[in-house]
């Protein structure tokens, strides 16, 4: 269910969405939640994992891909 709320208020296209455009980017990305355990990256990024709430080396690895690919360029 946190997944779900998580990722309502990410994309709500209301909100981020709009900024990113005034800057002519993408903004999220993506329509609809993805299935359990696929990242979202884009100008924004977004991922879930299914298991208990910590950062695991799973967590690490998104947030590197996602600084190597629009951070560290």
């Amino acid at each position: 269910m946190w997944g779900r709320i998580q990722w309502v208020s990410s994309w709500r296209p209301s909100t981020p969405a709009r900024f990113y455009r005034l800057f002519g980017k993408e903004g999220f990305g993506a329509s609809a939640m993805p299935p359990l355990p696929r990242p979202v990256m884009s100008t924004t990024g977004f991922h879930i994992r299914s298991g208990p709430y910590d950062i695991t080396p799973y967590d690490w690895d998104q947030y590197m891909n996602f600084g190597d690919r629009y951070m560290f360029r």
